[in-house]
């Protein structure tokens, strides 16, 4: 499940207060500023906001848990194992 909110930063910020399972950090993607956060059930929730075009676009990570890199050339290379 995705949602989009407003500002992923400051709900990451909220997250580690609690001590909730955050299970990736908010990173810069093509669609979205995303961060992965583990509810009491163990179902991953992704959530973001606009992405930061500041920035770079940073590594992925798919619902399975394994970790994704885009090329210079726009290819998604899968990067070590989950």
């Amino acid at each position: 499940m995705s949602y989009c909110i407003a500002d992923a930063r400051r709900l990451h910020e909220g997250y580690l207060a609690s001590g909730a399972k955050l299970r990736h950090l908010p990173t810069n993607c093509d669609w979205a500023l995303e961060m992965q956060v583990e509810d009491l059930d163990g179902n991953v929730l992704r959530v973001g906001s606009k992405p930061d075009l500041s920035r770079p676009v940073g590594d992925w990570l798919d619902m399975g848990g394994q970790a994704w890199r885009r090329t210079s050339d726009g290819v998604l290379v899968r990067l070590g194992s989950p």
